[in-house]
């Protein structure tokens, strides 16, 4: 069966959506890139068609991306679409000329100037979901800012609200308030992401999972024999992901059951979460119309069988 998510006790979707940073285009702060690079407007709208077909109903995207210009793609796209569900985020100052970021917009005017020029951006009346994007916040002015997304649900610009955070006790702030509706962490089969998932479930929050892929690790994008030669260890930047003796040939075994019944390793990726956490909902990013068909494909092969799931736990 196809795993569906809850969406909040208002409508049922399918438990994967789109993660829209890498068709934003550049930004910076300062001379530090933050985007992916260029990108094709065309392409990127072709693939956002692609995954309305394909019956994708959840679109993450964050007001600083491209400096608004994801926002923008989102707007073009899902114009007339209020069958999906919109998340945005908001957190960083941000001139959309320069595509420059200016520091940090948590204030109530901040937030309220952000979600107006989201909304404006989006071509929509409501947000669905207002996602905080700064994490390890202090106790009062994490509270300060939820009583400003209070008001913005009160006056019906924004549906519900979540935090972007991998921090256990950022989720505890706000952990009680009833339009408090989801997490945004990093959740794969090299980060489970226990404590935090456990804290959602209790909560009844919904865990959105960023990097279901692990940066490559678990895709066709990276494997033991093409991208890492001879060498016995994975690069600096991935070595956090896997532990212990010999992680390449780990990774190689990891790769071989996720294509199990004929998946590809990414599609086996999104089976071991949807086996592991029937509360979540992966955000895989993309660029174009494959990488959506192939993430949505994912959907018609479901979760993993569980003694595969098994046999990749052993390996982590």
């Amino acid at each position: 069966m196809s795993p569906t998510i809850n969406w909040r006790q208002t409508q049922t979707i399918p438990a994967l959506g789109l993660g829209c940073w890498a068709i934003g285009g550049p930004y910076w702060a300062d001379a530090i890139p933050l985007g992916l690079g260029k990108t094709d407007d065309d392409t990127a709208l072709e693939a956002l068609k692609t995954a309305l077909d394909c019956g994708i109903a959840y679109f993450d995207v964050a007001d600083v991306y491209g400096a608004g210009h994801a926002e923008e793609l989102l707007g073009k796209a899902l114009t007339g679409r209020n069958d999906v569900v919109i998340a945005t985020k908001f957190g960083h100052k941000f001139d959309e000329t320069s595509k420059q970021v200016q520091g940090r917009a948590t204030s109530a005017a901040d937030i309220r100037e952000a979600v107006h020029n989201s909304l404006r951006r989006l071509k929509r009346e409501k947000i669905d979901l207002y996602e905080l994007h700064l994490e390890g916040l202090k106790a009062d002015e994490a509270d300060q800012i939820a009583d400003t997304l209070d008001s913005l649900v009160d006056d019906g610009k924004i549906g519900q609200y979540g935090w972007v955070t991998d921090l256990s006790t950022d989720v505890q702030h706000w952990a009680e308030l009833s339009h408090f509706a989801a997490v945004q962490h990093e959740f794969n089969l090299l980060n489970p992401a226990s404590e935090l998932r456990d804290i959602c479930t209790k909560q009844s929050l919904i865990s959105i999972c960023r990097a279901p892929f692990a940066m490559g690790l678990l895709s066709h994008q990276i494997n033991h024999a093409n991208s890492f030669g001879d060498a016995d260890s994975l690069p600096e930047h991935l070595a956090h992901y896997l532990h212990g003796d010999d992680p390449q040939a780990r990774l190689a075994k990891i790769h071989d059951l996720l294509r199990t019944d004929g998946r590809t390793i990414a599609q086996g990726a999104l089976g071991w979460i949807w086996a592991t956490d029937k509360n979540a909902l992966p955000i895989p990013g993309f660029r174009t119309s494959d990488h959506v068909k192939e993430n949505a494909k994912a959907l018609e092969f479901g979760p993993l069988p569980i003694d595969v799931v098994k046999e990749l736990n052993a390996l982590t």
